[in-house]
């Protein structure tokens, strides 16, 4: 995730949001009898709303006006400009730049510190409960439709298509966020949109996944009509 923020109130971030910081005010989405773009919900958004014991769930591609004030922990500071990106409730950052919900960034670790370092030590580790939420990438996610590893270590990138035509590369990536005995912990950054511009904007490297997925794509459809 992205450093250099802003910390605010929520209900701060969500009037200055409003009040035009995105471009946009809340009656310009209410006013719209539905999406004019194709949406789909940001992954683990129904999780997130049983573990807060609300409805709120966001969808990509979205209208930023219409995120809950509640929901919104920080609005980042980012070469300068503020209103592009904000930091939700589990570490969700989004891209907003147009007044819609374009990407949407969340990092799983194995572990949580816990406690501040003392006498040159370094902090506890706890597992993170949410990081079991990797086990069902297949769910949330959909299924891989390209891969490759990144040269020289045993990590890669992955493109995953969802049925609702959602898109998420997928970064296995090293981890200090864990204790000394776990030697094999590792981290996932996961980047979601509807659109490969944005996906390929925070990661390079799925433009060109997204090439050979669709070239799958259509070499499967050919076998299939034969």
């Amino acid at each position: 995730m992205r450093a250099n923020t802003s910390k605010l109130s929520a209900a701060a971030l969500f009037g200055a949001m409003l009040c035009g910081i995105a471009g946009i005010a809340p009656s310009t989405a209410l006013a719209q009898k539905g999406p004019k773009h194709p949406t789909a919900p940001i992954p683990f958004e129904q999780e997130r709303a049983r573990e807060r014991g609300d409805r709120a769930v966001l969808l990509l591609n979205e209208d930023a006006s219409r995120i809950p004030g509640h929901r919104i922990m920080e609005l980042p500071i980012i070469n300068g400009k503020m209103g592009e990106h904000a930091r939700l409730d589990d570490n969700v950052e989004i891209f907003f730049p147009f007044g819609r919900i374009l990407t949407a960034t969340t990092e799983f670790h194995k572990y949580k510190p816990v406690g501040a370092a003392t006498d040159g030590m370094g902090p506890d580790f706890l597992p993170d409960p949410r990081f079991d939420r990797v086990k069902n990438f297949d769910r949330a996610l959909g299924s891989v439709c390209a891969s490759e590893r990144i040269d020289g270590t045993p990590f890669k990138v992955e493109l995953r298509r969802g049925s609702n035509n959602s898109l998420s590369l997928v970064r296995s990536m090293p981890t200090d966020q864990k204790p000394a005995s776990d030697q094999e912990a590792m981290s996932y950054r996961v980047v979601s949109s509807m659109d490969i511009r944005y996906l390929a904007r925070e990661e390079p490297q799925a433009d060109r996944l997204y090439r050979r997925c669709m070239q799958n794509a259509s070499a499967q459809r050919i076998s299939q009509k034969d």
